[in-house]
């Protein structure tokens, strides 16, 4: 027998840093680590395995035990848990195999020889040999109790509580109530309060609690037990969690609602999925502790969605501001954060590092021209080469972007501060832009000519050789421009040249926007000149990029037809309803057949009978989802203003670009409201003296050439879309970013 005289000194207390022998069991083991290092743990005891190994059940050895734990220097009220080598391990945590028994009494011998037995027989539930170590530990007096998981992935900690003891919760007969906590981390200021959680009185010991729990045992995934008795918060129990949560992370289509259609095609949807990880890797490069496991973009019924959730985890955790990313993508957030200087201080190495990067980026913007352009050369009838061009090109662009923003972001938000940033951007040429504004030969020459405009009323080409020559020059500089220019998919100006002509039928335009010149705007002109070079050259590089973009649109569509006539994909099917896994290995041994095409376009279409919201959480219920309108009842819609001026006049309602004006309409109080915009809605601009857009950024391509042509806009105007319909009487007031409807 191991029982002896002096068996207590075999009692290991918890904190006494004497149970971190890999022999113990992570329960234990973990509960006396953080109690060493001053987390608020409750008295306990070990009772090593040995203590019990030969325990036969004969009654002078129990009472001898018994005497023993009542011996103990601990409350009345004690719990008796299992603390089993087996649990707890980073493969398998075994959560609720072994008993725990609560609210045992000190001074009754026959309870605390149940609660023994009740634990120790439990072990029976797991075959193999293993140690049963067994924990003796204070009961905490409970107001509220429960789980919390707290991932390194995340900016905050996620919660499940209930009131009182939380062993209900824990067993899953009662649901509980989740809430998330902001982590606190070194270089943060406790706050008192969340004012989303003002009325629970344990959120900020718990998160006090989470934070010392993760100074101790690192950023790691932790999944953690806790009880709160109203002045301290305690750690029951803590240890790895053995799979990863599905978060129910915010999403929103932000700026691919203006580059992309209502519904992408298949094969730009998978490319923009399958390029997530790479797309998020940018930012990964200037900071190697970002998350690595979650996607930047994710597909919802075939519709390619921002993780709003993780670029705020990425903004919050850098220090910054999260309506910086409202402001530049477009789109609303969950939840707003605001600037957090400590933790700017302690990411001093990742604003370096982005600062050289900033620096660098009209250098490696024209680099990346250079490798579009030699993109467009290289030709190839190999799949797996043209997906991953594709994929190549399009990541190249999104980072570039990505790079260019940054640097604009500031001064951008420093104009607007200083309300200059109108008067900068007015009459500023951008490639954008120049889509209207080279034209005007071409309107010169009709003023000219007459006869030819006769032939472009019926949307045909003129014969006219000067004409075919301006023609010829004007498609070559923006033929490859196209609406939703940036899907694959969609065909081009050159392809589409009626949308140009009509456009030409409709009479010259103007692009001149008279602003009156102030002493700000002459002060701030320095920061101006710094910031039109990140201008164009972000917009040039879109330019450049859709030209890359064409000449690969170009090569799919060759396959297509070759595909075709091997009879590997059917004769009607197209190539822009397949996915690139599914192209990457299709071939005369695996063809796609007529039923499955079949299947594909009835998915296409139920996914066009979808109307998905701009913003969603993850685990919103989509089949089927029907989204609702609700009248806006205060009539009044907020955005941001791109441009000064005040326009009433009559709302014209389009979904996509279009240049049909409703008859009874006159441009001079025509407001358009729209979704998003970008280059392809240039000529639909022409057509109306406002703009209201329901989603977008300052950075938006759209807004850019919208504070270039100067008219009264405003964007990210959520609601206006949904709400006001086409020939209801409104008033844009862009200077102070607001539309009323009258």
């Amino acid at each position: 027998m191991y029982l002896n005289n002096n068996m207590s000194e075999i009692f290991i207390p918890i904190g006494s840093g004497n149970i971190q022998s890999p022999k113990y069991g992570f329960k234990a083991k973990g509960l006396d680590f953080a109690a060493k290092n001053k987390i608020s743990v409750p008295k306990g005891y070990l009772l090593p395995h040995e203590i019990f190994e030969n325990f036969k059940h004969e009654s002078l050895e129990i009472s001898t035990l018994i005497k023993k734990i009542q011996e103990l220097p601990i409350q009345n009220s004690f719990s008796i848990r299992s603390s089993f080598s087996i649990e707890d391990q980073k493969e398998n945590s075994l959560a609720g195999m072994f008993e725990t028994v609560l609210s045992v009494n000190k001074n009754n011998s026959e309870q605390i020889t149940d609660a023994l037995k009740k634990v120790l027989n439990s072990s029976e539930n797991k075959k193999g040999d293993f140690r049963k170590d067994v924990l003796l530990m204070e009961m905490v007096p409970s107001n509220y109790s429960g789980v919390a998981f707290t991932e390194s992935e995340h900016e905050d900690d996620w919660v499940n509580w209930t009131s009182g003891f939380g062993s209900k919760l824990v067993s899953g007969e009662v649901p509980g109530e989740i809430i998330s906590i902001p982590k606190l981390k070194k270089w943060d200021i406790l706050k008192t309060k969340n004012p989303n959680l003002k009325n629970i009185e344990f959120y900020t010991r718990l998160q006090a609690l989470l934070k010392n729990v993760r100074t101790v045992f690192g950023e790691k995934e932790w999944d953690i037990e806790w009880a709160d008795d109203g002045i301290k918060c305690w750690l029951l129990q803590i240890r790895p969690i053995t799979r990863p949560l599905t978060r129910n992370d915010w999403f929103g289509l932000c700026n691919h609602k203006e580059i992309l259609p209502p519904l992408p095609s298949v094969l730009m949807n998978s490319l923009i999925v399958d390029c997530s990880p790479e797309l998020f890797g940018f930012y990964h490069k200037v900071d190697p502790e970002l998350p690595k496991n979650r996607l930047m973009v994710e597909s919802f019924k075939g519709r390619s969605y921002f993780n709003l959730s993780l670029f705020s985890d990425m903004l919050r955790k850098w220090g910054l501001p999260t309506k910086l990313l409202s402001e530049s993508m477009g789109g609303v957030l969950e939840k707003d954060y605001g600037l957090n200087p400590g933790r700017l201080i302690s990411n001093w190495k990742v604003f370096t590092k982005l600062f050289f990067l900033q620096a660098n980026a009209l250098r490696k913007s024209k680099k990346e021209i250079k490798v579009f352009e030699h993109t467009r050369k290289e030709k190839t009838e190999n799949i797996s080469e043209l997906i991953k061009r594709s994929k190549f090109v399009y990541t190249s662009l999104v980072h570039q972007m990505l790079t260019l923003t940054m640097v604009m972001g500031g001064p951008i938000s420093f104009l607007r501060y200083m309300k200059t940033l109108n008067y900068h951007s007015a009459n500023h040429i951008t490639p954008g832009t120049r889509i209207l504004k080279d034209l005007d030969s071409l309107f010169t020459l009709i003023k000219i000519k007459p006869q030819i405009k006769e032939s472009i009323d019926n949307g045909k080409l003129p014969e006219d050789k000067e004409f075919l020559n301006l023609w010829t020059i004007y498609l070559k500089s923006h033929g490859h421009r196209g609406i939703y220019e940036s899907d694959l998919s969609q065909p081009r100006f050159r392809e589409n040249h009626e949308y140009i002509l009509k456009l030409l039928s409709i009479g010259e335009l103007s692009h001149k926007v008279k602003i009156k010149l102030s002493l700000t705007s002459i002060l701030t002109l320095p920061i101006w000149w710094i910031l039109k070079k990140f201008i164009y050259a972000r917009e040039n590089t879109r330019y450049e990029a859709m030209k890359a973009f064409e000449s690969i649109r170009e090569e799919w569509l060759a396959l297509e037809v070759k595909l075709k006539s091997l009879n590997i994909i059917p004769e009607h099917a197209s190539i822009w309803n397949f996915t690139l896994g599914e192209l990457s290995t299709i071939n005369s041994k695996n063809i796609y057949s007529d039923k499955l095409y079949e299947k594909r376009t009835a998915e296409i279409q139920a996914n066009k009978n979808h109307t998905l919201p701009d913003n969603l959480k993850r685990q919103t219920f989509l089949e089927p989802f029907l989204k609702t309108t609700t009248e806006n009842l205060n009539k009044t819609f907020t955005g941001l203003g791109l441009t000064g001026g005040q326009v009433e006049g009559t709302a014209w309602v389009l979904k996509k670009p279009n240049l049909d004006l409703p008859s009874s309409f006159q441009k001079k109080t025509t407001i358009l409201i729209a979704p998003a915009v970008d280059a392809g809605w240039i000529p639909t601009f022409s057509q109306v003296s406002g703009v209201a857009v329901d989603t977008g950024g300052d950075l938006s391509h759209g807004s850019i050439i919208l504070r270039e042509l100067g008219i009264p806009a405003i964007t990210n105007a959520i609601g206006v879309f949904q709400n006001i319909k086409t020939g209801d009487k409104v008033s844009l007031i862009a200077d102070e970013g607001v539309l009323l409807k009258r």
